[in-house]
């Protein structure tokens, strides 16, 4: 045998751990000299996509050349067979580590990032949790499998542990797996604007495994359990598209020309979608009359917004501009009012008496 030798000395021990952490060093400064120099070139590509590879790769290159250095390391010098093949068996598993891990961290960066052709499943932190682990434990199995380990008992001892644990942990496990169908059943998508039956409305902004996050326009967030969010009545604004209507109720008095009304009301609309953020300008407006009110006409004119969010500012310039144009065309928005009559004057009247004198 090459390697039969017992002459192996600390020194010696030192000069191998000295030969691994230069192999370390020379990896990193490749890694920031060349890895990032490409990187630089990259950032300016359409897709994230491209970053995100080169940087998994620049944090793996330093362990892939400390590796190699131990398997050049263990080759110099006075080495056992049982040594040699140790360090043969370590520098395996350790890339297979390195890879898991890396490549872990880069499905869940993609899915982050949106680079992979998964929509919005993808962006939350519930499902790049679950890619990130499971190719992490695919990763641990063959680990196992390389030191001899057999995986198919582990498996059973770990499913009879695991049913007292899911005991335990059963509100948590109820809340992780409603995250799962929120994000898999996509009607509730990171980046939808939604109201909660209770009124709490805001843009989701991540389902996570215990709850999901929303942002509301106040700019704090509200935490709704996903347990429970799957069984509220939820209304998604950015379904089945982001466009939506907008209705805005007004009021004209019953001696107004409802042909003027509906004229105006008509110009006023066609000149916010046209002119104001947020406005889809090749929608036509609507004006409906609904009925008879207490004092006065109600009215409503709809108009459709490219988002809910723009929705606020559109309603606001037309609210504006109908007031300034109802006080110019002589329009009147009335004041409540209600006619009064005195039921027992009336009454005596109508039986041949005389009414109080007022």
């Amino acid at each position: 045998m090459p390697y039969e030798t017992s002459s192996y000395t600390w020194i010696s021990g030192l000069t191998d751990l000295g030969i691994v952490l230069l192999g370390w060093i020379v990896g990193v400064l490749f890694a920031r000299l060349v890895v990032r120099s490409i990187l630089r070139l990259t950032r300016h590509t359409e897709t994230e996509a491209d970053d995100v590879l080169i940087e998994a790769v620049a944090r793996a290159v330093p362990w892939f050349a400390a590796g190699f250095a131990a398997f050049v390391a263990v080759r110099i010098g006075p080495k056992t067979t049982g040594m040699v093949s140790a360090v043969d068996t370590a520098v395996k598993i350790g890339v297979v580590l390195v890879v898991t891990f890396s490549l872990a961290t880069l499905l869940s960066d993609l899915l982050k990032k949106r680079a992979l052709p998964l929509g919005s499943v993808g962006a939350t932190t519930l499902t790049r949790k679950l890619v990130y682990w499971g190719v992490v434990l695919a990763g641990l199995v063959v680990v196992l499998r390389m030191l001899g380990v057999e995986v198919a008992p582990l498996i059973a001892a770990l499913g009879v542990g695991s049913l007292a644990v899911g005991l335990a942990l059963q509100p948590t496990l109820t809340n992780v797996f409603a995250g799962f169908n929120l994000s898999l059943a996509r009607r509730i998508r990171v980046g939808d604007f939604i109201r909660l039956d209770g009124g709490q409305e805001g843009q989701v902004t991540d389902i996570g495994w215990r709850a999901t996050e929303i942002r509301a326009l106040g700019d704090n967030v509200v935490l709704v359990p996903n347990a429970k969010l799957s069984e509220l009545i939820v209304t998604n604004f950015s379904l089945p598209g982001d466009e939506l209507g907008c209705p805005v109720d007004l009021a004209v008095s019953y001696d107004a020309d409802l042909a003027l009304v509906e004229r105006v009301l008509l110009e006023i609309a066609r000149d916010v979608l046209q002119n104001v953020p947020g406005g889809v300008s090749d929608f036509k407006p609507i004006v409906l009359f609904k009925g008879f009110g207490e004092s006065s006409l109600p009215v409503t004119c709809v108009l459709r917004a490219r988002s809910y969010l723009e929705r606020a500012n559109l309603i606001d310039q037309f609210t504006r501009r109908a007031q300034a144009r109802f006080v110019q065309e002589g329009i009147e928005i009335p004041f409540p009012q209600r006619v009064v009559r005195n039921v027992t004057a009336t009454g005596a009247a109508a039986a041949g008496g005389s009414a109080p004198e007022t």
